[in-house]
């Protein structure tokens, strides 16, 4: 019990403000490439259940292939933590766009894959 406690105490001794915004910068970069495989994956179904990559899914992994290219940003450039939150945020929120609009422009297909089933 006294090596956990000692533990406990030089964790909290050397943590700071600093150190805890590593710590969520790096959070939010692998964050940031968990959805990156996310939207790769969706893409990937879509295009197995509808038996062709449409113009859509084109547009698609164009967007995701930017978004990737973004990426390298995190580490090139000088941030302070409410820039490299917005950088995220961007990036993130692009990765959602892509998920909708496939969903969005796969939905007349939907109702001949569920026939497939």
């Amino acid at each position: 019990m006294n090596s956990a406690n000692e533990i406990l105490i030089a964790v909290i001794d050397n943590f700071s403000q600093a150190n805890y915004i590593n710590i969520i910068m790096a959070d939010i970069i692998l964050y940031t490439i968990a959805d990156v495989i996310i939207v790769y994956s969706v893409l990937k179904i879509a295009a197995i259940l509808f038996d062709k990559v449409t113009k859509a899914i084109r547009v698609c992994y164009f967007l995701l292939a930017f978004t990737v290219m973004m990426m390298p940003l995190f580490f090139v450039l000088e941030f302070n933590a409410y820039k490299f939150t917005i950088l995220s945020a961007g990036i993130s929120g692009l990765h959602y766009l892509i998920i909708i609009y496939t969903i969005f422009s796969m939905r007349k297909n939907v109702h001949n894959v569920f026939q497939r089933l």
